[in-house]
C-alpha cells in the first residue's frame, strides 16, 4: 500500500490501472521527498519501470557535489530489500549512469559506500563499476572498499552477498594490497579483525602476508602477537613464509613477540611447533629499549613450568645452550624476579628442578664467572632453590 498526493494504491498493477485510464497527478505530489515511499513501494514489486516514471516527473539533481547527505534522496530508495529484477535494474542503470560526480563523498561516503553500508544486492554494484565508481577510491578515512566490506557485521547482510561484492571488487581490479591511514592492506586488516572468510580470498589473488603496515609488522606478525589467529597462520603458510629476521618500529621481531604474550594456551602450543618448523629459533635476540638484550630464551625463563616443560619435551631448546652474556636457562631462571611472592618463588624451584632433571649444569659460569647459584642465592625467596643446587653440584 502506498500513496500518491491523496491516492491510495495496494500495488502497482493498480497504479498502471489508474494512469492507464487517463488520471495524473498534481506536480506537487512529485516533491522529492514525497516520491520516495511510493518508489520503494513500486521496486519491492519490482516496478521499477513505474518508479522511473514517478521519478521523471521530479525536479531531483542527480549531481553528488551539491549533495550534504543521500538521506530522503533517490538513491535511498535503494537498500538490500531492493529485488534485482529487470525493472529495477533498469530503473538504477538510469539513475547511476545520469549521475555527476559519482565518486564524490556524500558525509564522507562515496555512493559505492553507501550501497555497501546498505546492503546493496551485487547485480546493482556492476551498474555502479560501468557508471565510472572508482574500485581504488581511497577514502578521506583512508580505507578502501575491501577495508570497508571486512568492517561491515550487520546481521541483515549475510556472508555470501558481503564475498560476492569482495570478489565483484577484485575482478574489476582493485588494488590486493592497498594500505588504509595505518598503512594496513586488506589482508592485515582481515587478520587483525579475524575475519578469516576473506583472507584465502586476498591470499589466492596475491595478497603478501610480509607486506608491513606503518609499525613495520605484517599480517604473519599480527597471527603472533595478538593471538588465536592461528587458522590465518596456517592459510598464509600455504603461500609464503614468515620473515622471522624483520623488525618491526619499536625494534621487536614477530617470535619476540609471541614469546612475550605466549600464556601457555592451548592454541599457543599448537602454534609454537609451527613456528620453530618454519623457522624461529628461541636463540633469536634483539635489543630492548634501554639497551638491554632480549632473547626468546629470555623470554621463556619467566613462563610458567607447564610451558618450559612443553619445549624441553619438543627438544626446541638445547639446555646448555648460551646467550650473548654466556647465560644459559638456568642462569636466566634464577636471576628471574620474584617480588617475594612465595608462588613465584616455587615456579621457580620447579622450573630450576626441571632443568637439572634435563641435564643441565648447575656449575655453568656465564662471562661475568656466575653460577646460576650465585644469581639465586641474591633473593631470600629463593632459598629452596638454592638448596636444590647445591644438592645437585
Amino acid at each position: 500500500m502506498f500513496t500518491i498526493g491523496t491516492q491510495k494504491f495496494k500495488d502497482a498493477q493498480e497504479l498502471l490501472d489508474y494512469l492507464a485510464a487517463g488520471y495524473g497527478f498534481p506536480d506537487e505530489c512529485f516533491d522529492h521527498k514525497a516520491i520516495l515511499h511510493p518508489i520503494e513501494s513500486l521496486m519491492a514489486e519490482g516496478a521499477g519501470d513505474l518508479a522511473h516514471g514517478i521519478f521523471q516527473r521530479s525536479k531531483q539533481v542527480l549531481d553528488l557535489y551539491e549533495y550534504d547527505s543521500f538521506l530522503s534522496t533517490i538513491y535511498s530508495a535503494f537498500d538490500y530489500n531492493t529485488p534485482a529484477t529487470e525493472k529495477n535494474l533498469g530503473f538504477f542503470w538510469y539513475l547511476v549512469s545520469n549521475t555527476q560526480n559519482i565518486n564524490e563523498e556524500v558525509s564522507n561516503k562515496t555512493l559505492l559506500e553507501y550501497y555497501l553500508d546498505r546492503g546493496l544486492p551485487v547485480e546493482f554494484f556492476y551498474l555502479l563499476l560501468e557508471a565510472g565508481c572508482d574500485v581504488n577510491y581511497r577514502s578521506s578515512t583512508g580505507r578502501t572498499y575491501l577495508h570497508n566490506i571486512i568492517d561491515i557485521y550487520w546481521h541483515i547482510i549475510s556472508d555470501d552477498t558481503k564475498m560476492a561484492w569482495f570478489l565483484m571488487l577484485i575482478d574489476a581490479g582493485i588494488d590486493i594490497n592497498q594500505k588504509n591511514n595505518e598503512g594496513e592492506t586488506a589482508l592485515i586488516y582481515a587478520v587483525k579483525n579475524c575475519a578469516y572468510q576473506y583472507i584465502k580470498t586476498l591470499l589466492d589473488h596475491d595478497a603478501d602476508p610480509n607486506q608491513t603496515d606503518d609499525y613495520k609488522c605484517s599480517a604473519f606478525y599480527y597471527t603472533m602477537a595478538h593471538g588465536e589467529r592461528n587458522l590465518a597462520f596456517d592459510l598464509m603458510m600455504q603461500y609464503a613464509s614468515p620473515d622471522f629476521d624483520m623488525l618491526n618500529r619499536y625494534g621487536e621481531t614477530s617470535f619476540i613477540a609471541f614469546m612475550k604474550r605466549f600464556s601457555g594456551s592451548e592454541e599457543d602450543m599448537k602454534l609454537l611447533p609451527k613456528l620453530i618448523e618454519a623457522g624461529a629459533d628461541f636463540s633469536q635476540t634483539i635489543t630492548g629499549p634501554h639497551g638491554d638484550n632480549i632473547s626468546a630464551i629470555s623470554l621463556l625463563a619467566r613462563k610458567k613450568t607447564e610451558v618450559l616443560k612443553f619445549v624441553l619435551e619438543q627438544k626446541f631448546i638445547d639446555v646448555h645452550q648460551k646467550d650473548n652474556n654466556g647465560d644459559t636457562i638456568l642462569h636466566m631462571v634464577c636471576a628471574s624476579y620474584t617480588g617475594w611472592d612465595s608462588e613465584t618463588a616455587k615456579e621457580v624451584y620447579r622450573k630450576v628442578k626441571l632443568l637439572l632433571q634435563e641435564g643441565a649444569d648447575p656449575d655453568s659460569l656465564n662471562d661475568r664467572d656466575e653460577t646460576p647459584m650465585m644469581l639465586a642465592v641474591l633473593d631470600d625467596a629463593k632459598a629452596k632453590t638454592v638448596e636444590l643446587l647445591l644438592a645437585a653440584r
